[in-house]
């Protein structure tokens, strides 16, 4: 199967389709590989079809197109992975297209959370944000359609849309007894990638919102400031960062570790484990570093969490992290067609994995809305300061 471009971790974006579900290669096609299914699966399924457009009663709502996606979608259904999916023509043009970084929607990552489809982070100022969601939110209904059968793709379509329309989310939300209905009135979106914050007590603040095609050289303009004018520690905020492009991550990690220290194990059916390796300098190695994770931490930035802790012992201050650790790949299907299928899963460098247990924080401290405050940063900060 032929792969192009750099491997991707990508949720979706509601803003648009995609940006974060662990998306490890680009578009790829079936080749000499091919086998057709056995002779007894082609005849149930041609058995069904005939019976369909013989006996059911209102043939004219059945299109070929309809019942052969519906056979598919319930054939990958069938492999019980909330990342494994089929998308038609148009839902695959939608995916891909978002990997811009603009969009018009709410502003919000969801994916799912025990097959519940759940908000794993609100952007910063985004209408999702706005409306008060959270991460860790779970939406029950999208217009008043239930999301108990829905796929990732039908949420994203029924949540996207123009820029002044609106959208009603039942949630519901941990700790409360009865669901909600929040409306969200769509934007257009332009997702932000990094912010430096020097703190009047000589800690520096890096937040990382993602992990896009700009991140490396963005953060290599800031690793040069922090280098020349070092702060007293460095507080890295990795928090509701869905993840993005995984050489992002590990070129960002560079700059923590040793050159050639392990970031990443990449394990896959019948082969053996791929490490994927710093080559950087180390230059922010000499920091006093620690980082913050949520529920809304995945994917790339779990790696990038975990490859801290692991080779520095980095402590990891907040909430547990989402536990997105699988990979995807995306191969191209007939008439613009694709299946996001999951074929391997993320390690960190002490082989731990990141799949559904997600990372566990050292020092556990969550934030409450209701302060002004930012308790997971003044926690760091303190930390920082007593080391």
């Amino acid at each position: 199967m032929k792969k192009i471009l750099a491997i991707i971790v990508v949720v979706f974006l509601v803003g648009g389709a995609g940006f974060a579900l662990g998306l490890a290669a680009g578009w790829g096609s079936f080749g000499a590989t091919f086998q057709p299914p056995p002779s007894t699966i082609t005849e149930l399924l041609w058995e069904t079809y005939d019976v369909l457009r013989d006996s059911y009663i209102a043939p004219e709502e059945l299109s070929d197109e309809k019942l052969l996606y519906g056979a598919i979608r319930g054939l990958v259904e069938a492999a019980g992975d909330p990342y494994t999916e089929f998308f038609a023509p148009e839902e695959a043009r939608l995916f891909l297209e978002d990997a811009s970084g603009h969009f018009e929607g709410i502003g919000a990552e969801i994916g799912f959370r025990d097959r519940v489809l759940t908000v794993i982070a609100p952007l910063k100022g985004s209408p999702a944000s706005t409306a008060g969601l959270l991460s860790g939110d779970a939406i029950l209904a999208i217009d008043d359609v239930s999301t108990a059968r829905m796929t990732l793709a039908e949420a994203v379509s029924r949540i996207r849309g123009g820029a002044g329309s609106s959208v009603v989310l039942e949630i519901f939300r941990e700790g409360q007894e009865s669901s909600f209905d929040a409306t969200v009135t769509r934007a257009r979106i332009t997702i932000p990638t990094i912010e430096l914050d020097r703190r009047p007590d000589g800690i520096a603040v890096v937040q990382l919102f993602n992990f896009s095609e700009d991140s490396p050289q963005l953060f290599r303009e800031l690793a040069s400031e922090l280098a020349s004018d070092p702060p007293a520690g460095l507080v890295l905020d990795l928090r509701d960062n869905p993840g993005g492009y995984l050489d992002a991550a590990v070129d960002i990690a560079g700059w923590f570790l040793e050159n050639d220290a392990a970031v990443v194990i990449e394990r896959q059916r019948g082969e053996d484990d791929n490490i994927l390796r710093t080559d950087g300098s180390g230059a922010l190695a000499f920091l006093p570093t620690v980082v913050l994770i949520n529920r809304g931490t995945a994917s790339a930035a779990e790696i990038l969490a975990g490859a801290l802790r692991d080779n520095r012992a980095v402590p990891l201050i907040g909430e547990t992290s989402f536990g997105k650790g699988t990979i995807q790949e995306l191969p191209r299907l007939s008439g613009g067609a694709a299946l996001k299928v999951t074929i391997g899963e993320w390690l960190t460098p002490k082989g731990a994995s990141l799949r559904e247990n997600g990372l566990e924080p050292d020092i556990a401290i969550g934030d409450d809305p209701a302060t002004p405050a930012d308790e997971g940063i003044e926690k760091a900060a303190a930390t920082l300061l007593v080391r």
